[in-house]
């Protein structure tokens, strides 16, 4: 089907997951530049109470440097085009109890859908490895992000008022949470 704009919707065959790492010391700069212009799409995501926003750019590839092995870039039919990460993980004697998921891709006609599919293996690849709760936050404001984590499985479990700050204003946020079945 076409939408009304006259561009057809694209839905990929094949969504693969790649290190945000593509060399052996970093990134790459067709990486970086992705990665930039993702942030540059989500911009929201990034508020300026988590990073220096002076140096916003400088501070999120530190963090996904920090973050290492737990981050990857969503490729859909081989185009990049989005970035999950996996932090706060933690364990309980020898499992892993909890991580927060985020989930970060371009807004373009076939996103959501994209999106949908990888956060959903992402969820599934980790409840395999054992995870009992996956948690995420998410503007009150974001309505399509919301009505994505919903659709995952995630339900609301809390309302965070004030968490976080958006072009020097602060923001409430939903705590979301899915938990294993197992």
């Amino acid at each position: 089907m076409i939408p009304m704009d006259g561009n057809p919707k694209v839905i990929p065959n094949k969504i693969t997951f790649e290190s945000v790492f593509d060399e052996p010391n970093g990134f790459s700069e067709e990486r970086a530049l992705f990665i930039g212009r993702l942030y540059n799409d989500v911009q929201d995501l990034f508020h300026d109470g988590y990073f220096n926003p002076d140096e916003i750019v400088k501070d999120i590839f530190d963090n996904l440097v920090e973050l290492g092995d737990n981050a990857w870039i969503v490729c859909a039919d081989s185009v990049q085009t989005g970035l999950i990460v996996v932090d706060n993980i933690e364990f309980s004697g020898d499992y892993w109890h909890s991580c927060i998921l985020h989930l970060m891709f371009l807004k373009n006609n076939g996103s959501g859908k994209i999106a949908l599919k990888s956060g959903l293996r992402m969820v599934e690849h980790l409840f395999g490895l054992g995870f009992k709760r996956i948690t995420t936050f998410i503007d009150v404001e974001n309505q399509a992000g919301l009505k994505l984590y919903q659709r995952m499985g995630f339900e609301i479990e809390g309302l965070h008022r004030a968490r976080t700050r958006l072009k020097g204003e602060y923001r409430d946020e939903y705590s979301l949470a899915i938990i294993n079945p197992e």
